[in-house]
């Protein structure tokens, strides 16, 4: 059976050819060669992404210690070289930035049980705001309460506040896993959005 290479891509490179051109697929050998060879790549490219999914846990979890350790001390910094009444609510360092934002408050669900004890009550209400699971849609009982102009079970009200964000990402107050303390942590998602207004 002829000898064939493996494609292999570099960037500003040719990849190398896949088999010699008088090489065919005509025989049950060549069918196992071919069939083996994209086995091998499937397997190359599970351990890639498992490498990869490794590494980025061990990224994360880095910049979890890194907050952890220096989050609090970074906020207070900033807040102290901004001044008592800044013009602006952004940093703007070599490395990055880090800035305020206005986190919009209102209703949130904070009591699934007890939103879902008041509306096993009100039937009306059930079909529109719990799922088959069952579990409330919050932003349906939400609006619920904003319609009603009433404070439903499992609802509080938050006020608004501002959320702290570094190079974008927002970060919030969450317990430490080692310590009985909070510390700073990424927000899932929490990238900076026209939701959470402009950079002041």
């Amino acid at each position: 059976m002829a000898d064939c290479a493996v494609l292999h891509l570099v960037e500003g490179e040719e990849p190398e050819p896949l088999a010699p051109p008088e090489f065919h697929i005509d025989s049950d050998d060549r069918v196992e060669w071919l069939l083996g060879k994209l086995a091998d790549l499937d397997a190359r490219a599970d351990r890639v992404k498992r490498n990869a999914e490794e590494i980025l846990a061990d990224i994360q979890r880095q910049q979890e210690r890194l907050l952890a350790r220096f989050g609090r001390e970074l906020e207070d910094y900033c807040r102290q070289k901004l001044g008592p009444e800044p013009r602006s609510k952004t940093l703007k360092f070599l490395q990055g930035k880090v800035n305020w934002r206005t986190v919009k408050g209102g209703p949130r669900l904070v009591d699934h049980e007890a939103a879902l004890a008041f509306l096993d009550e009100h039937d009306e209400y059930f079909e529109r705001c719990v799922t088959v699971t069952p579990r409330v849609r919050a932003s349906d009982y939400i609006a619920l309460v904003e319609e009603t102009g009433e404070l439903l079970p499992g609802i509080e009200v938050v006020p608004d506040r501002e959320a702290f964000y570094v190079n974008g990402q927002r970060l919030e107050m969450g317990q430490a896993e080692e310590e009985d303390s909070d510390v700073w942590r990424v927000v899932p998602g929490g990238v900076a959005s026209a939701a959470d207004g402009p950079d002041p």
